[in-house]
């Protein structure tokens, strides 16, 4: 019995019916496996839909997709964690399509050298001519990479996309896709615009554009039809005039701040331009890209970390200032003082007086580059696998959790006892 006061001062009795931890699971498993008994009767090969966390982390960790520019996965935590929806959102000309693009070719390369594939899905709504040159300074693999061109509307490009990622008969994930880049949100039209624009352009059609891609969203993320995809959202800004606090706007609606579990923005600062020579010259080759992680719900990474890197018009993305950085942050470069650099390579010592004679010497050795970045990237895995919640191993005796469920029993018995000798006085 459990005797508790009641507002008045007075004591009323109730039967505490609570059941102890062992019964409490013997009944939950029974209910877990009629559910997937039941799931299974359609399709025998899908994947448990309810399951105990401890001894199926490879139904939870999906494993992460790399950008291969070192700065960002040092930001991210690694890179983007598959089977999520992530937004790139930025200016005009700050290099989303582009670095869209060295995801793609680096996770290629990868797959390539493990004897695997790595699939991308490129829809492409701004127009008809696809950029090419991004996706060849990128080196795309374009046998293993799908463009799927603006249709009359945005509905019909999404039903087309949905195509590869969706059995609709089945109803489950195709994981055929790794992923999947959206190319851009703003440039979806839907089909309600379209014809309201057939009587008069005059004719307006407010919000039809967010609840279009609310929809999308709604069915990738309820339905699991992303499977272990990833989703990257290119999204650009618009100017809120009612707006009294910063003026910037995503298309797409709300749901865009809500869907994406990874949200970037890149920028391309005005004294951001590279200039050969002095800058009276105005002949410059590139700008510096920068970019802040707003949003991270995921177990790796962290939000609001900041990255930079520059980008080299007509080649892309150049790593070599972004690797001696993090190389110097990790201790992989050691500083020993402003401008004087040790570094360590083939069990020599080499000391290099001035960044610049650094650089010139990680940039000429391409071994040596390549070398500082798979130290960097196994720094970066040792603090993804740290930063994984833990859970339960395989190995845990059965002794372990009975003794376990008894303790808690007891503690649960001494608390009621307790909370009957406070009732009395």
């Amino acid at each position: 019995m459990v005797f508790a006061p009641t507002i008045g001062g007075g004591i009323f009795y109730f039967r505490d019916e609570r059941k102890n931890m062992s019964e409490r699971l013997a009944i939950l498993k029974k209910i877990t496996d009629k559910i997937n008994r039941e799931a299974r009767k359609d399709n025998p090969e899908s994947e448990l839909i309810a399951f105990v966390a401890a001894g199926n982390e490879n139904l939870l960790d999906f494993g992460l997709i790399p950008t291969g520019n070192i700065a960002v996965d040092e930001a991210l935590g690694g890179g983007f964690p598959r089977g999520t929806i992530a937004q790139l959102i930025g200016n005009e000309g700050t290099g989303k399509t582009c670095l869209a693009m060295d995801i793609i070719a680096h996770n290629q390369k990868i797959a390539k050298e493990k004897g695997d594939i790595f699939i991308a899905v490129y829809l492409h709504l701004e127009a008809r001519a696809f950029p090419f040159l991004p996706a060849i300074n990128a080196d795309v693999d374009f046998e293993s990479f799908y463009i799927i061109n603006a249709l009359s509307s945005g509905e019909k490009s999404f039903d087309t996309l949905m195509k590869y990622l969706w059995n609709w008969e089945k109803r489950t994930a195709l994981n055929c896709v790794d992923m999947i880049v959206i190319d851009s949100v703003t440039a979806a039209e839907p089909e309600a615009e379209l014809k309201s624009a057939e009587e008069s352009l005059a004719n307006a059609t407010v919000g039809r554009h967010a609840a279009m891609m609310s929809k999308l969203l709604r069915i990738l993320s309820g339905s699991g039809a992303l499977g272990k995809s990833l989703l990257l959202l290119i999204n650009q800004y618009r100017t809120d005039i009612t707006s009294k606090g910063d003026p910037r706007v995503a298309t797409g609606g709300k749901a865009m701040g809500y869907y994406p579990k990874i949200s970037i923005t890149i920028s391309k600062p005005a004294d951001g331009r590279l200039y050969r020579g002095p800058k009276s010259n105005q002949d410059y080759y590139g700008h510096t890209v920068k970019g802040m992680i707003d949003k991270n719900n995921t177990q790796v990474g962290k939000p609001y970390a900041k990255f930079e890197y520059p980008v080299i018009y007509g080649q892309g993305v150049d790593l070599v200032n972004p690797t001696i950085d993090l190389a110097i942050k990790k201790g992989i470069i050691d500083q020993t003082s402003p401008g004087r650099f040790d570094l360590n390579y083939n069990g020599e010592i080499q000391k290099i007086h001035g960044r610049d004679s650094l650089e010139a010497i990680v940039r000429g050795d391409t071994e040596l580059f390549a070398a500082i970045q798979t130290t960097i990237v196994e720094c970066l895995n040792e603090t993804t696998e740290t930063n994984a919640p833990s859970s339960i191993s395989d190995s845990t005796e059965e002794s372990e959790i009975t003794s376990a469920i008894d303790s808690t029993e007891e503690g649960n018995e001494s608390f009621r006892s307790e909370d009957r000798a406070e009732t009395y006085r």
